[in-house]
């Protein structure tokens, strides 16, 4: 059992390294030469277009407005209740908000059907 093991250990290091290969890139032996090699010289090559290391920006996401609790109160008044983050001491804490319309001034004239 040991020396299955050792020869499978060893079977594994006789295969030619090619590197990682990304799902996008084809495998290294379908891959193009990237420039012509001369024997007897030194080739470097290279691709000087760096924009390919580069993120993408992303698409902007659609974000539902946050929704509101408001309801009207009898007299033309309306409240509503909302969640903030407010800073108190120098440190951010979640507050809940109410905020209370209420009409002041002249009233209303009265519509046929309140008559």
């Amino acid at each position: 059992m040991l020396a299955f093991a050792l020869l499978l250990a060893v079977a594994a290091q006789d295969r030619a390294s090619t590197g990682p290969v990304s799902d996008d890139e084809p495998a290294p032996e379908s891959r193009p030469a990237r420039c012509q090699t001369v024997p007897d010289e030194i080739t470097v090559c290279g691709n000087p277009d760096q924009s390919r290391f580069r993120l993408a920006p992303l698409a902007p996401r659609y974000e539902t407005p946050a929704r509101r609790a408001q309801f009207t109160l009898p007299g033309g008044s309306t409240a509503s209740v909302d969640a903030t983050q407010r800073g108190v001491g120098g440190v951010s804490v979640p507050a809940a908000m109410v905020t209370l319309k209420i009409p002041l001034g002249k009233k209303k004239a009265p519509t046929p059907e309140e008559k």
